[in-house]
């Protein structure tokens, strides 16, 4: 069977909904978070989250029906049918003309609903399939707090508060009774002061089944937020990170004022789910980082240029898959390609999470434990320390001469962001020169890693080996 093509009716829905587009009230459309993703963006996204063969699909924030729109042209590329497509859509005008586009895919969908309504509202939790959906793809609303709270009532919106609570009651529906108790603390514990985008994320997230995935688009920044502590800790406790795909100036929305980064992840199920991150097993698994440039777009296709022929997002795909075990990094026209451990992205959750009073009641290790027992695996040093408390002695007097040397930096050259260029030569100034020479060779491997163990002796850990000192991503001392 030939793949089936979009005809002249779903181009003139996709035109029609473009154009509602532009009619939309400046003010209201802030207040819901209506920046919709554009069908060149949702087709690459589209075309990563739908390289196993799914069949449920979701999009709990739709908007007027870019990302489903394309999901069911990526179906209709690999030749097969839907049998559930799902959206849901807080304002009913947008609602009807994200129903009105999808309709017209008749054929290739065996059941499709889109329905008006608050996705965080405990009756639309009795819409959900109780299973879950194999694919779970949207664009959250990046509706800042201050916004929720002022409502015009053209479209009834839930409080902030509301939203925690009704976001309580979907997922306790939704998860294993053994998980319940982690999404509840992270559900009661993300800032008040977040925006809409985290409960969003929490709630995407619950929706996806086991061996599901989990198709998000989110601001390049979203792991360095203090707010975003919760999804980070969420991300590497319950699903295995597979994809960060970045734009790069300019961006993919010519209205953001920072890059954007597609996350795609894998749910794992409620036994792993239910095992602390700090008592798992070291895991080989990698997560593969794409940087895609200007250089690589053509027309409406934002790898057109890098994949020039008849399907550039599937060929991007297929790209992104052909060295799943290759640790060296690929080039091609506008892209750049790595590999990164796992790890690495768990420790920086460990890291980022660790500072938090909620932390040990679902990671009952200290945090800082796997990060030392990492430093221990992979230090070059020929003769490492042979016992644990010499191993904690000897570390901790080289991370305090990291601190006394950044208070130097900061008394100098004022606040600003500690990164791995500040350790440049502070082995010549450390009184153990080798083993301080082998750490900071360590950090300044990862540039995320300074700014992780700086944040982790700031957290107020009681078990943290180093006193206590009011650093964060963005640092300044007075003495």
């Amino acid at each position: 069977m030939s793949a089936p093509q979009p005809n002249s009716l779903i181009e003139k829905a996709r035109s029609g909904a473009f154009a509602y587009e532009s009619t939309l009230e400046p003010t209201k459309r802030k207040r819901l978070g209506q920046f919709f993703t554009g069908l060149p963006l949702s087709r690459l996204l589209a075309a990563i989250a739908l390289e196993v063969e799914a069949n449920t699909v979701i999009d709990p924030m739709a908007g007027h029906g870019d990302l489903l729109d394309a999901v069911v042209e990526r179906a209709a590329r690999q030749c097969r049918r839907l049998e559930c497509l799902e959206g849901v859509e807080i304002d009913p005008l947008t609602a009807d003309v994200c129903r009105q586009r999808l309709e017209n895919w008749h054929s290739l969908v065996a059941s499709l609903h889109i329905r008006a309504g608050d996705a965080f509202s405990a009756a639309a939790s009795r819409e959900y399939l109780t299973e879950g959906y194999a694919v779970v793809i949207t664009n959250p609303p990046y509706v800042r707090y201050q916004t929720l709270a002022t409502q015009d009532g053209s479209v009834a919106q839930l409080s902030p508060d509301r939203i925690r609570a009704e976001l309580g009651e979907v997922v306790r529906r939704r998860v294993a009774t053994d998980e319940w108790p982690l999404w509840r603390t992270l559900i009661d514990n993300y800032s008040g002061l977040a925006d809409l985008s985290v409960p969003a994320w929490i709630l995407s997230a619950a929706l996806v089944r086991p061996g599901g995935v989990l198709a998000l688009v989110a601001p390049a920044t979203w792991r360095s937020r203090d707010y975003g502590e919760v999804i980070e800790y969420l991300l590497a406790r319950c699903f295995r990170v597979k994809y960060l795909i970045e734009d790069a100036q300019p961006g993919w929305f010519s209205e953001a004022l920072v890059r954007t980064q597609l996350v795609i992840a894998e749910r794992l199920g409620t036994a792993e789910t239910s095992i602390p991150i700090s008592e798992r097993q070291p895991t080989a698994d990698t997560v593969l980082r794409v940087k895609v440039s200007p250089q690589a777009c053509r027309g409406e296709h934002l790898v057109g240029a890098a994949f020039p022929e008849g399907d550039s997002e599937g060929a991007f795909g297929m790209w992104l898959g052909e060295t799943a075990n290759d640790d060296q990094t690929h080039q091609k026209l506008g892209l750049t390609r790595q590999r990164d451990p796992l790890t690495d992205f768990i420790e920086g959750a460990i890291a980022s999470a660790g500072r938090r009073s909620w932390f040990g009641g679902i990671e009952p290790s200290n945090p800082a434990g796997s990060l030392f027992e990492t430093f221990r695996r992979s230090s070059p040093i020929s003769s490492p320390p042979q016992s644990d408390l010499y191993f904690t002695a000897w570390l901790r007097a080289i991370l305090c001469c990291l601190k006394l040397r950044a208070c130097r930096l900061a008394r100098v050259s004022g606040p600003g962001v500690m990164d791995s260029s500040m350790l440049t030569g502070w082995e010549k100034r450390a009184p153990a020169r080798p083993a301080f020479a082998s750490v900071t060779s360590l950090m300044t491997k990862n540039s995320r890693f300074p700014s992780r163990a700086l944040r982790l002796l700031s957290g107020g850990n009681p078990n943290c080996p180093v006193p206590s000192m009011p650093l964060g991503s963005r640092v300044g001392y007075s003495t």
